[in-house]
């Protein structure tokens, strides 16, 4: 790994917020979220929200733990009894893992563990047994794929994928004494969450319903919720469903088949905490605020004091005591107050008040009585990696363009191209981070609403120009000087920075990444070209760069996602282009990023692919160009 790509993937680990719970035993947790995810091998993405970052514990005695080995964990963690268990990436592969805060311990189960949706938690304790998620079989492929049309119809079409959704599960029940596993088998659903009871039984929540089973029958029930969203679920004496509605929410109890409907409140869910029993914080219509205490069947409300500044969350439930219960909430303005409930009561009384410091986020409360907190620092902003950027106005064209410039004097320069579809959005890590390295990069958006008035034979000429001109009053030169200027895009950026590395003097080498480079494999039409090949065969011929590879005879580095699913632009379309110039003595090389799909979106990822550009501007984009003879 060399250093620059050393430092983006240290720039990508920077924790960019911090998700905390309270478990319960004045124990606690954060997970530091990265920037972005890791990679995960076989997935064209990660799933939308996933939680992945460094694990730190909170005891009660207000030791903090942040296992080294747990910086890539998944979704929330689980607890019983001193004990942590959840999901990490261990070498790109989800594995469970165990840890006894007491003990100081952490081992991972040579179980493969599957991935959690969202923020939810993908393992579960189940008393001393272990709920353990592991991938499911991949979907069988039908026998054949039918299809049929009317003849002269335009169709544009992908064949269905077959890939491993992130969460198609099979629980296992793993011991950690004896190692001995026990399967139960959910139904291959996009889950969010799982639970399980100290007798085995396992909830797991996927879209619009509630999967339970239990180890002993092994049968799958099903609990509709319908269009309800699924607020909260937890076990008590059976299992407790909190559902929204309309203009407010239901707290429902599910105990077999029967469904019975415990408390309906009008008005928002807030947040809620499952130490011992569920405690939830409501908000009603005339803005007053209450908790709600659900203790097996048994549902208690009381009224906060309304001269208390609004409470966003419960920091934590304190252990039950005769005089009734006592919890805590959080403000926004990081102020803590703890109260008591006395049974039946029908108003909450604080106790005390605690301005928190800014710096550091409570995690959960240490003790009740001498009130103290279990806390952790506040992670700042993020660092901006790149320079600010400037925004450039485009001359007599009126296209904008986005200028990234590096500290110091600029070691080279890369127009980076795309088509302006809308507002001009920054660029992302990739490739604007190269600044880091040295490089002034210059975000250009070509408009091309032009295209369908003009004739075929003078789109490309006219790109190419209106490239030329643009780069030329972008002002470039005044930051970079003489040092030769590089072109690229992805996808049909890619197309363009072709046309422009063959057509235009300006540029010594090209990167081309996910684009299409055949327009045979794209027949029947491609971006603002709704003609098929037939129809417009000039127009094909000038955007193919497989069949007008003898014209691009600058270096070229070509990028690719192995897993892009993009119809357009699979692999193949890299694969053709590199040997294609490489057959006519371009010097070519091809980079695959294993896992990526049509956009680079994982840390690995992006390290490599910043490397890549880094190097290769570095070794072949400050030879001086010669013409083709």
């Amino acid at each position: 790994m060399t250093g620059f790509e050393r430092t983006i993937r240290d720039l990508l680990t920077v924790p960019a917020g911090t998700v905390t719970g309270s478990v319960g035993e004045g124990y606690g947790w954060a997970v530091h979220r990265h920037r972005y995810p890791p990679a995960i091998p076989g997935a064209d993405s990660a799933p939308a929200g996933l939680c992945v970052g460094q694990l730190e514990i909170c005891a009660s005695e207000g030791q903090h733990w942040k296992p080294a080995e747990l910086h890539d964990v998944i979704g929330r963690p689980a607890y019983s009894a001193g004990r942590f268990a959840g999901t990490a990436l261990v070498h790109g592969e989800p594995r469970c893992w165990i840890a006894d805060l007491p003990a100081r311990q952490l081992r991972f189960l040579d179980t493969p563990a599957g991935l959690a949706v969202g923020d939810g938690t993908p393992v579960a304790w189940s008393g001393g047994t272990l709920v353990v998620p592991t991938v499911a079989p991949a979907r069988l492929r039908d026998p054949q794929y039918v299809f049929e049309a009317e003849p002269g119809q335009r169709i544009r079409m992908a064949l269905p994928e077959v890939t491993s959704e992130h969460l198609r599960l099979c629980y296992r029940f793993a011991d950690p004494a004896s190692g001995s596993i026990r399967a139960t088998t959910l139904a291959p659903r996009g889950y969010r969450d799982v639970r399980a009871t100290v007798w085995g039984a396992v909830a797991a929540h996927a879209p619009g319903l509630v999967a339970v089973v239990g180890p002993d029958s092994g049968e799958e029930q099903v609990i509709g919720l319908d269009s309800a969203p699924l607020l909260d679920f937890q076990w008590l004496r059976g299992l407790v469903l909190v559902t929204g509605h309309a203009d407010g929410f239901d707290i429902v109890s599910w105990n077999g088949d029967v469904q019975r409907v415990l408390h309906r409140h009008h008005g928002r869910f807030l947040h809620s905490s499952h130490e011992g029993q569920l405690t939830i914080l409501a908000q009603h219509y005339d803005g007053s605020h209450a908790v709600i205490v659900v203790d097996d069947t048994t549902v208690h409300t009381a009224r906060l004091d309304d001269d208390v500044t609004d409470p966003l969350q419960i920091l934590a439930v304190g252990p039950r005591i005769a005089g009734g219960t006592r919890f805590a909430t959080l403000n926004a303005g990081n102020e803590a107050v703890i109260w008591s409930i006395a049974p039946g009561a029908p108003t909450a009384v604080p106790l005390s008040h605690h301005s928190l410091p800014g710096s550091r986020r409570p995690v959960t409360v240490r003790r009740w009585h001498n009130v103290a907190f279990t806390g952790i620092p506040v992670p700042g902003p993020p660092p901006t990696a790149a320079p600010a950027p400037v925004l450039l106005q485009m001359g007599r064209s009126g296209t904008q363009a986005i200028l990234y410039l590096p500290r110091g004097p600029a070691a080279g320069g890369l127009v980076w191209l795309s088509q302006a579809t809308g507002p001009h959005a920054q660029l992302g890590p990739d490739p604007a981070w190269l600044t880091l390295d040295g490089y002034a990069v210059l975000d250009l958006r070509v408009d091309l609403g032009w295209w369908r008035c003009t004739p075929d034979e003078r789109v490309r000429p006219r790109i190419v120009r209106q490239i030329r001109e643009n780069v030329l009053c972008s002002g470039l030169d005044a930051y970079t000087g003489s040092v030769p200027l590089a072109v690229g895009g992805t996808s049909f950026g890619a197309t363009l920075a072709l046309i422009a590395l063959a057509d235009c003097d300006l540029f010594t080498t090209g990167i081309a990444q996910s684009g299409a480079y055949s327009r045979h494999l794209t027949a029947l039409g491609f971006q603002d070209e709704s003609r098929s090949l037939w129809e417009a065969p000039v127009l094909y011929r000038d955007f193919d760069a497989v069949v007008g590879a003898p014209d691009v005879w600058r270096p070229v580095l070509v990028i690719h996602g192995e897993a892009d699913r993009n119809p357009a632009t699979p692999l193949t379309q890299a694969l053709l282009l590199f040997q294609a110039l490489t057959a006519n003595g371009t010097r070519t090389r091809l980079a695959v990023l294993p896992g990526e799909g049509h956009t680079v979106q994982t840390r690995d990822g992006l390290a490599a692919s910043l490397a890549a550009k880094s190097h290769w501007l570095a070794t072949v984009g400050k030879e001086p160009g010669t013409h083709h003879a």
